[in-house]
């Protein structure tokens, strides 16, 4: 669809649909702040459960609702970002040239944070490494996951260049490697002599990732680590200055965990606890060597292109991380790397997924070939347009009624799929809504709208008739509309 089409198309929504959202920010009660963390956790959990429901459909025709947002839900607060990439220059005849790479997602509304009670906080000896390293540089600018939640604002990383001093659990570990951290979390990590770090690989030398400042697509050259939870501040990293361990990394109340573990339970005798205040660090080294020698299986290895056998498989991911508008390495799993096809920034169901024991290489079944590329709807153009409407007036849910609720997130969600020979684009509006409930429970209310996009026109599409053309991909996998139930801890 042309994008005169398409604008023709925004100016033609019923005032129902768009309703303003300039409303102030409203302060979180303290029981809420007591239950964030569970909900943060529980969060993630609920994007899990199976889809056993029926498909709820959302109504036909150019509207994604009718009704209009009451007024008395006037405590949202919502500040859609929009983030253009600068495509890269193809370097493969199957790359795309000429458009702009996009990722559009909706931002969350943000509390204070805050937690019921500091949890244990234990340096884990399982995960996949666990080093002693020191930091070699901090990059400036923030960073963010090339695949991320359909649903949910992605996190934003900062970057820090660590150079290992020494292994004690994990093989083949790098002598330089990049260590990602969310961007909230505060400190002045240079004034650390050292760290201990129990972490997990994410990606392989050429791990692809979104450089938010330089708004650009940016492949990693050193093999990326990051917390084995995603969450160090539960206790991923210590530090150390003059040879003792320094709790002023976590003094910062962005280290929710760290902050708390500091307060309340550095003189604690948990004998759970690798660290207590003035503990030396060759003393906390001995117990993690001590803990790491009863552990029954084996250490992993760190993945490396370069450790591929010469052949058909190495040759490959060579060609695959050499495209800058195609296939990008993103992810590893304990013994393969997994490739995934983006398309100016939005996500294909195409994989190629290349065993790092075996060198066998197992493509996905649907692929993309050069016609395909030739002619596909823009849907990274579309998702833009939907969340700049979004910028000056909320959409409406379709099925749920907002009054009384808060809203958690409002996002727009594009990608690609193809079904037969012919080449969709969806672009997807989610709602995520919070209720507060009696004692300790409360509710989550989802919502979904779709456009689906060819190159001759757009329409909206109801979600059982998405699910009928290209399955559940990228869906939430729960009733829409109605209340999904959380236990607050």
């Amino acid at each position: 669809m042309k994008t005169e089409r398409f604008l023709e198309l925004m100016n033609d929504l019923p005032e129902e649909l768009l309703q303003k959202g300039e409303t102030p920010r409203r302060k979180r009660s303290f029981p809420l702040l007591a239950a964030a963390a569970c909900i943060t956790l529980l969060a993630g959990i609920c994007l899990f459960p199976l889809f056993t429901a029926s498909p709820t459909d959302v109504p036909h025709g150019e509207s994604f609702g009718e009704s209009s947002l009451d007024e008395s839900s006037g405590d949202v607060s919502y500040e859609p970002i929009v983030i253009p990439v600068v495509p890269l220059e193809p370097s493969s005849p199957q790359a795309l040239s000429g458009q702009s790479l996009h990722f559009i997602q909706g931002s969350s509304a943000n509390g204070s944070g805050g937690a019921s009670a500091p949890p244990r906080f234990e340096f884990s000896v399982y995960a996949q490494c666990v080093v002693k390293a020191k930091l070699t540089e901090v990059l400036e600018d923030l960073y963010q996951p090339l695949e991320v939640s359909p649903s949910y604002r992605p996190t934003q990383y900062r970057l820090l260049k660590f150079e290992t001093l020494e292994v004690y659990r994990g093989e083949d570990v790098p002598s330089e490697f990049y260590y990602r951290i969310p961007a909230y979390l505060q400190g002045e990590f240079t004034k650390y002599d050292c760290f201990f770090l129990s972490m997990s690989q994410v990606g392989l030398a050429g791990y692809a990732t979104v450089n938010l400042t330089e708004s650009a697509v940016e492949q990693l050259r050193l093999p990326l680590f990051e917390d084995y939870l995603g969450k160090p501040q539960l206790g991923g990293i210590i530090a150390f200055t003059d040879g003792v361990f320094d709790e002023s990394l976590w003094q910062d109340e962005s280290w929710i965990y760290g902050y708390q573990f500091g307060d309340h339970l550095l003189d604690a005798e948990d004998p759970y606890l690798v660290v207590h205040r003035g503990y030396r660090e060759e003393d906390t080294a001995a117990a993690i060597r001590e803990q790491i020698a009863d552990l029954s299986y084996p250490p992993e290895k760190v993945l490396y292109l370069s450790s591929l056998p010469e052949g058909e498989a190495k040759a490959l991911a060579e060609e695959l991380l050499s495209m800058e508008n195609g296939i990008y390495a993103h992810w590893t799993t304990v013994s393969s790397a997994v490739f995934t096809r983006f398309i100016d920034g939005c996500q294909t169901e195409e994989r190629i997924v290349i065993d790092f024991a075996t060198g066998e290489i197992t493509p996905s079944e649907v692929s993309y070939t050069p016609s395909d590329l030739e002619s596909l709807p823009n849907i990274a153009l579309y998702a833009e347009m939907l969340a700049k409407s979004y910028r000056e007036r909320l959409p409406t849910p379709p099925l749920v009624d907002p009054a009384g609720k808060e809203l958690l997130s409002l996002s727009v969600y594009a990608w690609y799929a193809k079904a037969g020979d012919q080449v969709y684009g969806v672009c997807k509006t989610t709602w995520v809504y919070y209720q507060d409930g009696e004692g300790y429970t409360a509710y989550n209310y989802f919502d979904e709208a779709y456009l689906l996009c060819t190159p001759e026109e757009n329409r909206t599409v109801t979600r059982e008739e998405l699910i009928e053309l290209l399955g559940i991909r990228n869906l939430l996998r729960y009733p829409l509309g109605e209340a999904y139930e959380i236990p607050l801890c």
